[in-house]
């Protein structure tokens, strides 16, 4: 069995509706995800996260909010191939709404917590989950 590592943002905006959190639909696959990537040899978990975002969402410019950091793993099959994922989740904070997608991405979306929740299953949800109980919790938004 191969195992991969992967980082990433639970990205969220405060906007009208209140907290929004951005997900993005991969072109393939139909599915809803966080932006998040491989960690690259010698690459920090955070810079990976930054870098996947940049890449996936044009996003260059989030705030981190200090103290979160969940890990979940779960296994998956890629061609035949089971693959054991880590993927390492941060929480951040962008100033507006600007998306520019990249090819792996049909579409993105900026939803409420409950919005989110419908979009995302098992383990994705499980750290929606967290981010948004930490952050109502910790920064009282």
């Amino acid at each position: 069995m191969r195992s991969e590592r992967s980082a990433g943002f639970v990205v969220f905006r405060k906007d009208t509706r209140g907290l929004v959190y951005l997900l993005l639909q991969n072109s393939s696959k139909f599915f809803w995800d966080f932006p998040k990537g491989h960690i690259s040899p010698g690459e920090g978990e955070e810079a990976a996260a930054r870098r996947e975002l940049m890449e996936e969402a044009g996003i260059t410019q989030i705030t981190p909010v200090s103290g979160f950091r969940e890990q979940v793993s779960y296994s998956y099959t890629f061609r035949d191939e089971v693959i054991q994922k880590d993927l390492i989740m941060f929480a951040g904070e962008v100033p507006d709404e600007r998306v520019v997608l990249s090819w792996e991405h049909s579409s993105f979306a900026w939803l409420t917590f409950d919005d989110a929740r419908e979009r995302l299953k098992d383990k994705k949800l499980a750290v929606l989950e967290k981010a948004h109980g930490f952050l109502s919790e910790n920064l009282g938004l």
